[in-house]
């Protein structure tokens, strides 16, 4: 099957389909630009474009086998060696959950990529901070339950995935910092974090 350019030529279609429904593909692609403009890209070059991998759950788990892919925070996507994308078809996991949620789930993912491409660091270095970017800019919104037990600022840095609610107060550290700071300095810090985790340590905990 040959690649499918899409989104003004920034990702290509390497393997599946999406089987979303033709507005819904339109929604996407216009929010895959949206956050490419973010990070001020109109458009990649040919080596960069991103390779999006549609599989099923067979084919997902050969996909990790063959490529020696021991991890996946999320159950149905992952962004693997900097431009590409696997995520679950949605005929497989559309009784679990919407083509919106879907949506923002494959957003999610290429707010990580363009923002690798952004800032040159490699994600595992600052995974809260991919974290917050991407479920922010993929709307990915929810609120933390009542109940909620306060995690310290530096296990939420040193140790992300292991706080329970991560993706949660993720978004809601996204919401902070981007109604604190403007497009230009949520740029310099994304390209520069270590200038900016004292006022970040600060943000954290005052609100959690």
């Amino acid at each position: 099957m040959g690649a499918r350019l899409k989104a003004n030529g920034l990702y290509e279609i390497v393997f599946g389909d999406l089987h979303i429904g033709t507005e819904q593909i339109e929604i996407l692609n216009q929010k895959i630009i949206f956050v490419a403009h973010f990070f001020n890209f109109d458009t990649l070059p040919e080596e960069f474009k991103i390779k999006l991998h549609i599989f099923s759950d067979t084919q997902m788990k050969k996909y990790k086998e063959d490529n020696k892919i021991g991890f996946s925070q999320n159950l149905f996507s992952f962004t693997f060696d900097g431009d590409k994308i696997c995520i679950l078809d949605y005929e497989e996991i559309k009784n679990v959950i919407s083509v919106d949620a879907y949506i923002s789930l494959l957003v999610h993912e290429f707010v990580h990529v363009f923002q690798g491409y952004f800032s040159r660091i490699p994600p595992k270095k600052y995974v809260w901070l991919y974290e917050i970017v991407a479920c922010y800019l993929s709307n990915q919104s929810n609120r933390i339950p009542k109940n909620f037990i306060k995690v310290t600022w530096e296990k939420f840095v040193t140790d992300f995935y292991s706080v329970e609610h991560c993706y949660t107060i993720a978004y809601m550290m996204g919401e902070r910092i981007f109604d604190i700071f403007s497009k230009e300095e949520i740029l310099n810090l994304i390209k520069a974090p270590q200038n900016y985790i004292d006022v970040l340590k600060d943000i954290y905990q005052k609100y959690f």
